[in-house]
């Protein structure tokens, strides 16, 4: 009879599994899990050249904690910054605005909610980010050189 519960129970729990998944469950129950990949909105497209990988790149930016239940889910303000340089794609900042800004054209503003797996991935962009939360960053694309 025990072996038959034990046998049981573990099926409803094998079974149980893809429907815990597909609801977002995750280890932490405290974690947001509406924010499970980076997502990219583009807000304004910008009428300058577009941005590849290995760009010289100049963005502003504004970065808010991540609150679903306020407009654009901007909860509190977490920092900005302006005249941010780096190039892109080489690791130099948060894998957010690696992937996040390819495509985007010089003038442009785009809106990246950035899952808490981001936001502790380095770079110095996102020092001032709350540890395992996500957030929310608009960026303008300022300038764009093309390197070699």
């Amino acid at each position: 009879m025990g072996t038959t519960i034990r046998w049981v129970a573990g099926v409803i729990g094998v079974l149980a599994l893809p429907v815990l998944g597909a609801n977002g469950c995750t280890s932490n129950p405290f974690l947001p899990t509406d924010v499970l990949f980076l997502q990219v909105y583009e807000i304004e497209i910008g009428a300058g050249r577009e941005v590849v990988v290995g760009d010289r790149v100049v963005i502003d930016y504004v970065m808010w904690a991540y609150d679903s239940e306020q407009a654009d889910s901007k909860g509190r303000e977490i920092g900005s910054r302006n005249g941010y340089t780096f190039f892109l794609g080489a690791n130099q900042v948060n894998p957010a605005f690696d992937e996040g800004l390819v495509g985007m054209r010089v003038g442009g503003l785009r809106r990246l909610v950035v899952p808490a797996g981001y936001v502790n991935a380095g770079g110095a962009a996102f020092t001032s980010a709350p540890p395992n939360a996500p957030l929310v960053a608009e960026v303008r694309m300022v300038e764009a050189q093309a390197v070699g």
